[in-house]
């Protein structure tokens, strides 16, 4: 014999979302507000829309705020200014938050003279940077060629003896051989 159940009684499936309603409400939402967040972004990827928001984001951002308003460069003498401004990717009147401190860094520690250096990025608008720069010793030649060397016999960076600014480092000493280059500051 089968029983049928009466026909006031809720199904198993009524009695659970009966039991979770309390749950049930915020997720709903939860899934709603997903679906306009997502819709959102799917709708800034229309170049259309992206047209009509630009005015309203250059408005948001403002002409002066947030933009690069000086650059400041100490400790290069040797190293010229141009060049380290075309390392740093960026000029006055350029969004601030557009500029990398890390990537910058990088591009002035790959800079010949330069050991390190240390860029600072400021939201009043002003670029910090400091360079230590390595200025060469001696010029060091062995196996016919030549190198610019620190004080410590270590090869400047980036830089020989055979550019065309090697008239700049006539005055230098002369070390030859192998081994020249750390007995170069005795």
């Amino acid at each position: 014999m089968r029983t049928v159940p009466p026909p006031d009684r809720p199904s198993r499936l009524k009695l659970f979302l009966r039991r979770q309603k309390r749950l049930l409400r915020p997720l709903m939402g939860l899934v709603f507000i997903g679906a306009l967040a997502g819709a959102g972004w799917y709708a800034l990827g229309i170049p259309a829309v992206q047209e009509r928001i630009t005015p309203l984001r250059d408005q948001l951002m403002g002409t002066n705020t947030l933009r690069v308003t000086a650059i400041n460069i100490a400790g290069a003498n040797l190293t010229d200014e141009s060049v380290i401004l075309q390392a740093l990717n960026t000029r006055v009147g350029a969004p601030i938050l557009n500029f990398s401190v890390s990537g910058a860094r990088e591009r002035l520690n790959a800079l010949p003279f330069v050991d390190h250096a240390s860029v600072a990025r400021h939201l009043s608008g002003e670029i910090e940077v400091t360079l230590v720069e390595r200025p060469p010793y001696a010029v060091w030649q062995h196996q016919g060629h030549f190198e610019l060397i620190d004080r410590q016999g270590k090869p400047v960076p980036g830089q020989d003896g055979s550019t065309k600014d090697a008239a700049a480092f006539t005055h230098l000493p002369l070390v030859v051989g192998d081994g020249a280059n750390i007995a170069a500051s005795g």
